[in-house]
């Protein structure tokens, strides 16, 4: 049973005051403890702005591998080495490398796609 977008109650508090400090954030206003480079600004300019280029373009790229046949070219050159290693057939080996490689969101996109598909 899913829960309703603001059922979770003692949360939604945190949602308003992510949607009040993101704009201030990014403009660059506010006490220097919340705006500066260890707090803030390291979490703006690294964090924030790394999740919403590697996210999308991951999502992007990995979708068309899965479903415009990379697995299927992937898995018999990963098999001689997955299967010895880790005891994993060719087809998830896409998945451990993007997760080891890449965002671990990559690696749940592929591992979602794949059980989505029934494969």
């Amino acid at each position: 049973m899913a829960l309703e977008y603001w059922e979770t109650l003692p949360f939604w508090l945190f949602r308003v005051a992510g949607a009040v400090l993101a704009p201030l954030l990014f403009l660059e206003i506010g006490p220097e403890w919340m705006i500066g480079g260890s707090t803030g600004g390291l979490v703006w300019g690294t964090l924030i702005l790394s999740v919403a280029v590697i996210i999308p373009i991951g999502a992007i790229f990995i979708n068309l591998f899965v479903e415009l046949g990379g697995l299927d070219f992937v898995r018999p050159m990963a098999r001689p080495i997955m299967r010895p290693l880790f005891n994993i057939p060719g087809r998830a080996a896409l998945d451990s490398v993007a997760s080891w490689v890449g965002s671990y969101s990559v690696g749940f996109y592929v591992t979602r796609s794949v059980f989505d598909r029934g494969e």
